[in-house]
């Protein structure tokens, strides 16, 4: 499931192109308000003192609606592709900002992972997943299945992807279309926590 770095460069300047036409706030808090809903979370309250890594949040990230923690990275190649506002909207909140690919980062163990619809958009889904899986307490996964690849979206993601990674018994399934103006895909989502 491991695309080659030109594949991943391709799909990243495509991805660029795509979500630089119009950056919505609103957009971006009413998708993040229907996360939270499905899985059970409040990012104002739940993650007080936590360290957070998000991976490929985008010009806004929910790390920018997540209040009281400890310490929280982004991991975003294509950060300084956005106007400079965006970088500054995550340095005015003390956000660490990654460029390099999380499959390749040395990271220590952290409180939280979140993969927020940014699967399809990384070099080899699998190796992050284990990794967050290894370096995490807690891993938070809300991620379009059986979507076709396309110039974007190098790669087609299922459930089984997912359970075979966290257990046949991980996550939940959202039906495209079913919440107005959200995920027209097919999820799937869940959260894995580590035996303690």
């Amino acid at each position: 499931m491991k695309i080659t770095k030109k594949r991943w460069i391709e799909a990243q300047k495509e991805e660029l192109r795509l979500s630089s036409i119009e950056i919505n706030s609103s957009y971006y808090e009413f998708m993040y308000a229907n996360i939270a809903e499905l899985m059970g979370i409040d990012f104002e309250q739940d993650f007080i003192g936590k360290t957070i890594i998000e991976i490929g949040p985008g010009p806004l990230g929910v790390t920018l609606l997540t209040e009281g923690f400890y310490e929280a990275t982004i991991i975003e190649p294509l950060i300084d592709g956005w106007d400079p506002e965006y970088r500054a909207y995550y340095e005015e909140k003390n956000i660490k900002i990654e460029t390099t690919p999380y499959e390749t980062l040395k990271i220590g163990e952290v409180d939280e992972t979140w993969f927020f619809n940014v699967l399809q958009h990384v070099i080899e889904p699998e190796a992050q997943l284990k990794k967050a899986k290894q370096n995490s307490k807690v891993v938070r996964i809300f991620e379009p299945i059986n979507y076709p690849i396309e110039k974007a979206h190098p790669h087609l993601l299922t459930k089984e992807l997912f359970t075979d990674i966290f257990g046949e018994d991980f996550g939940n399934f959202y039906r495209g279309g079913t919440i107005p103006n959200f995920h027209s895909a097919d999820c799937y989502y869940g959260t894995w926590v580590k035996d303690s």
